[in-house]
């Protein structure tokens, strides 16, 4: 009973997402084209297996490992590249949201709250809007989410494991380095819960930077383009330097914030079990903040640790409350339409105070209680 229950529920998670992602893929596939990366993706992809005539001025072939397929179906059997993309980013965003439920799981939440959660970070709208795009800000998402999983069920306890994390450690930050933010993660919790794995840990982390680092010097020496850390550096050293606005770092969650906030807040003062998911909250916070453009889609990278804040809130909550958070996430993805799709700058400011002022009403008794 329990395995069927364990099926249905897995069911249930993979056709929610299946939703989220054609309803995304549709409400958004207007931008698909429009982002600056996307000829860079395509054209690395084909660059990696030996196109000569191309340029990819971003250096986006220093994450090879989303353009293996794409370009090998391309070179050898003509398969348009977009479409490889696009199915791959597919299993990616379906991936994400099912491994956030299964983190949840591990956490001791219900399945509402691990559906809640599934829906809280696929309405993260940079997740909502690039997901789809020919870029590889989903890959980020995935690994981060996939790494966290293994580590929490299997505590990476014996060789065979051990090879494994590492393997898709190497593979993540090889999709894309924001995923390196489960590493730092893992790191905090074996700190904390596992001391003793010390050891076995560093191993494993040192067999993943050689393995980044070797193949960044294979990529610089044998196609000319610079590694991803010297791209790092060379940002900081353009005319504009080091850009920050806080526009971008409000967008990155919305109305969401307001949840982080008061959850951590709530952990802290009225001592929540969950005070791992403070500690991994701040000690990710410096990391959103190393690339020199500071963009909601490099802050959003937090959504796979943040929305365990989240739900640790909402878990007392009744279904008023869930019912709001709700209508927020679904407000934050149509205020987020309407801003590209008709160029409106001033919806933002109205919504965030619309939804403060009902969050405040609503929330008042716990705020006290927090307070």
């Amino acid at each position: 009973m329990n395995i069927l229950s364990n099926k249905i529920q897995n069911s249930i998670i993979i056709l929610c997402s299946l939703l989220c992602a054609i309803i995304f893929f549709n409400l958004f596939g207007f931008l698909r084209f429009n982002e600056a990366d996307t000829p860079n993706f395509i054209n690395a992809a084909r660059i990696l297996f030996g196109a000569t005539d191309l340029i990819d001025c971003q250096s986006r072939i220093t994450k090879p490992f989303v353009l293996l397929f794409p370009g090998f179906l391309y070179t050898y059997f003509g398969i348009s590249i977009t479409v490889t993309m696009l199915i791959q980013n597919l299993i990616f965003f379906v991936g994400t949201g099912f491994f956030t439920a299964k983190i949840l799981q591990y956490w001791g939440f219900d399945f509402t709250l691990q559906l809640l959660g599934v829906f809280i970070i696929y309405t993260v709208q940079p997740l909502a809007v690039l997901s789809f795009m020919l870029i590889n800000d989903i890959a980020g998402y995935f690994f981060t989410t996939f790494l966290l999983y293994y580590y929490l069920q299997t505590k990476v306890q014996t060789l065979e494991q051990c090879v494994v994390f590492s393997l898709i450690g190497i593979v993540g930050v090889l999709s894309k380095e924001s995923s390196a933010l489960a590493l730092i993660v893992v790191l905090l919790y074996m700190l904390m819960y596992h001391s003793k794995q010390w050891i076995r840990l560093v191993v494993t982390y040192a067999a993943i930077t050689i393995a980044y680092m070797g193949v960044q010097w294979y990529i610089q020496h044998t196609f000319g383009y610079v590694s991803s850390i010297e791209n790092l550096t060379q940002k900081y050293e353009e005319p504009e330097g080091y850009i920050f606005k806080i526009q971008q770092l409000i967008h990155s969650f919305d109305v969401y914030w307001i949840y982080i906030i008061v959850g951590v807040l709530y952990i802290i003062l009225r001592k929540s079990p969950y005070s791992f998911f403070v500690w991994a909250t701040i000690v990710s916070i410096p990391f959103l903040f190393l690339w020199p453009s500071v963009q909601d889609r490099t802050i959003a990278v937090a959504a796979p640790i943040f929305v365990w804040v989240i739900i640790s809130f909402l878990q007392q909550s009744t279904w008023l409350h869930k019912g709001l958070l709700i209508v927020g996430g679904i407000s934050n993805i149509v205020c987020t339409y309407i801003i590209y799709a008709y160029k409106t700058s001033n919806v933002l400011p109205v919504y965030y105070t619309i939804f403060f002022v009902l969050f405040a009403l609503l929330y008042k008794e716990k705020i006290k209680q927090i307070i």
